[in-house]
């Protein structure tokens, strides 16, 4: 069951209205591009669920947010909850090779042109959020 449904981030939502008044911007469209391809990943996942049919009762929450004592927000794309186990999702969109370095926590991600990214690495995301962690 569902109890939690994904929206679209208010981000997104602000990127699609400044991106007409602010087309030469190439910052503001990369931002556009990258928070809209994550997204779409998001979505796509959130699709898969329906194909999976599940005996056991369980729990959906898409876009879980929570905040810590400090007042810090931490988001979960997915929280799936059963009466076995716990699942947190992260989900990643991610073309290229990756490789993560577990003494920096950061992984990189190389291109078929061989430009590199660095990125925080999801893991430690996922860890840092969760309540259960």
């Amino acid at each position: 069951m569902i109890v939690m449904h994904r929206k679209i981030p208010d981000q997104l939502l602000y990127l699609e209205t400044l991106l007409p008044r602010n087309s030469s911007d190439a910052n503001l469209f990369e931002q556009y591009q990258r928070i809209k391809a994550g997204y779409t990943g998001e979505c796509r996942v959130d699709r898969e669920w329906n194909d999976i049919f599940l005996e056991q009762e369980h729990y959906l929450f898409h876009d879980y947010q929570i905040t810590n004592q400090a007042k810090f927000t931490h988001q979960i794309d997915t929280v799936f909850i059963c009466q076995s186990f716990v699942l947190l999702i992260e989900v990643k969109h991610i073309i290229g090779r990756l490789d993560f370095e577990t003494h920096t926590h950061q992984f990189i991600r190389t291109k078929s042109d061989g430009t590199q990214n660095v990125y925080r690495n999801p893991i430690d995301q996922i860890g840092t959020a969760s309540p259960f962690y």
